[in-house]
């Protein structure tokens, strides 16, 4: 049985790229419309039974939650579910494991006006105090990404779970190690620069979470890449760090995640659900996977 405690989420919000982080640099353009919008796309090969990419938005609202029937037949015809990650206690525990230091270098690295907020914004997420000043920089980053008071399901863990639930055949399109890597190995300098415009933008950030749940029900792609980037800080210093994000937490594990879904749409009958902001763009993963030679097209 697969685990699906409260932990998850900070996992699983890899791919809820956050307003903060976005370059301005992909918008819409003709030769793109067909991945601009929609949630739901069939992959197709010839001689081999349909498989399906699903976007999902890693938000506790009820709303993301009740599936459309064309999600819900499509996800009961699968025969495989593929998850960005098959997480369970240990790849939590590690996960967690990875985002603090035995010693407390935070105040040190930040100094002190900006460790002074920071420490004031993760006490809001119920962080304890010991904990804080342990903290690496990327995992204070991601804390303040978080919605505050999250605590109820995400899109993810249910169809995890329900997959679970319907002895489906369940892979992971990344492993635990692979997440980690994602911000650990980000240059330390980066990941300063990062937390330092996530904590100058903490309220929008926060206020953007509503804007960006109604963008993915009207299934815009567009409009919620848009959302991401008009919150995206103008200052020259920090655009090169937030494309060495950008690059690192989607467009390379775009091209991973590709790689292993390609054995799984030669097979058939898959359904693979991650962040819906993988799927748009001309680095996206419906860009990449018709590249490849299959049909795509747009069910929902």
């Amino acid at each position: 049985m697969i685990s699906l405690g409260r932990l998850t989420v900070a996992v699983f919000a890899l791919a809820f790229l956050p307003p903060a982080v976005f370059a301005r640099d992909d918008p819409p353009r003709a030769d793109l419309i067909q991945f601009s919008k929609g949630l739901l796309w069939k992959v197709e090969k010839k001689g081999v039974v349909p498989s399906y990419l699903f976007g999902t938005i890693h938000v506790d609202d009820d709303r993301v939650l009740a599936l459309p029937p064309a999600v819900k037949k499509a996800f009961d015809r699968s025969r495989v579910f593929a998850a960005e990650l098959v997480n369970d206690e240990a790849a939590t525990r590690k996960f967690f494991a990875a985002m603090v230091t035995r010693e407390p270098h935070l105040p040190a690295l930040l100094g002190g006006g900006l460790y002074s907020d920071v420490d004031k914004l993760l006490a809001q997420y119920n962080i304890p105090s010991e904990a804080r000043p342990r903290f690496k920089p990327w995992a204070a980053m991601l804390t303040l990404l978080q919605p505050r008071g999250a605590t109820g399901m995400i899109l993810d863990r249910k169809l995890l779970f329900d997959a679970d639930e319907a002895r489906k055949k369940i892979v992971g399109l990344e492993s635990i190690e692979e997440q980690i890597a994602v911000f650990d190995q980000m240059p330390q300098q980066t990941q300063i620069i990062l937390l330092r415009e996530v904590v100058a933008n903490h309220e929008t950030i926060q206020g953007s979470v509503l804007s960006a749940v109604e963008a993915y029900l009207e299934r815009d792609l567009s409009k919620l890449w848009k959302l991401n980037a008009e919150a995206m800080s103008d200052d020259a210093g920090s655009q090169s760090h937030n494309e060495v994000f950008l690059n690192r937490l989607l467009y390379q594990r775009n091209e991973r995640m590709v790689e292993r879904l390609l054995p799984l749409f030669d097979r058939g009958g898959a359904f693979a659900a991650f962040g819906a902001l993988h799927l748009y763009g001309k680095r996206g993963v419906l860009s990449l996977i018709e590249q490849r030679g299959y049909k795509v097209q747009r069910v929902y």
